[in-house]
């Protein structure tokens, strides 16, 4: 598949534990590469009670394990896949979570990580000076 973009893909969000590593979870992977997919987000849920609460926990049976995590990221490497994780806030009150709410579009401007020090000449995205700084 020709593409400006390096990357081609779709996401998947799970809704229950097991999800991902379902037999048709494996078959909606295989179904994405056969499209000219090179990658899949998985993106599996974690939880807060409301959404002001500070807690943040992994509810049984809403949560991927770890061990269906896997493996869905082996069936979609099997498939040709590269694999994005990410992990999603929810509530479980269905209210949404506080900070979304009071985030405002002067609140959202990137800001550069204080864990990395960059010469005003090469300041990089924020994203990469990130991943370098976790390294």
């Amino acid at each position: 598949m020709a593409s400006i973009f390096d990357v081609q893909g779709f996401g998947a969000l799970s809704e229950w534990n097991g999800q991902f590593s379902s037999a048709s979870a494996k078959q909606a992977f295989q179904k994405i590469a056969s499209l000219g997919s090179n990658s899949i987000e998985l993106t599996a849920r974690i939880w807060t009670q409301t959404g002001t609460s500070n807690s943040i926990f992994a509810e049984p049976t809403k949560t991927e394990s770890d061990a269906s995590l896997l493996a869905g990221f082996r069936a979609a490497h099997d498939a040709g896949l590269s694999v994005l994780f990410k992990a999603a806030l929810s509530t479980l009150n269905g209210t949404r979570v506080a900070w979304r709410r009071r985030m405002s579009r002067a609140s959202s401007r990137p800001t550069k990580p204080r864990s990395c020090i960059w010469p005003p000449s090469r300041r990089p995205v924020a994203s990469r000076c990130s991943r370098s700084a976790t390294r």
